[in-house]
């Protein structure tokens, strides 16, 4: 599946890509929100990871730039955040992320959510095709 990673930690980024290939992913990466917005626009990943705090425009941002496209497919989008303080969560999730990585990340953790965030995208895509067919039948 195709992952997008922002992420202005350069090591940090560069661990992530190398396991989520390892893990069988493609992965496209970027430094800074601003550059995961581009890259998002040029190949609409169905998963992003994003650090929190970046320069120019943080997690959060990104997340609402992402959701304003208004587009007809779903992208599951984790946050990588050391932020623990639940006002924080609520803000992040009201700005539409989906799930939460803690720093350090645990690679077992990365690899269940990523599972769960798979199935969410697979069900999503279905359901719209599901959709699709029955606005088919009753437009036919």
């Amino acid at each position: 599946m195709k992952i997008l990673i922002a992420d202005d930690d350069r090591v940090s980024s560069k661990v992530l890509s190398v396991t989520l290939t390892r893990m069988e992913h493609e992965v496209i990466a970027a430094s800074d929100g601003q550059e995961a917005l581009q890259a998002f626009q040029a190949h609409r990943p169905p998963i992003v990871i994003s650090d929190w705090m970046m320069p120019q425009m943080d997690g959060i941002d990104l997340c609402q730039h992402i959701r304003k496209l208004g587009l007809d497919q779903y992208t599951f989008f984790i946050l990588i955040t050391s932020k623990t303080r639940h006002p924080e969560y609520l803000q992040a999730m009201e700005a539409g992320v989906d799930d939460f990585l803690r720093k350090p990340l645990n690679l077992e953790e990365l690899s269940i959510r990523l599972r769960v965030a798979k199935r969410i995208v697979e069900q999503r895509r279905e359901a719209e095709r599901q959709l699709q067919l029955l606005a088919r039948f009753f437009i036919g």
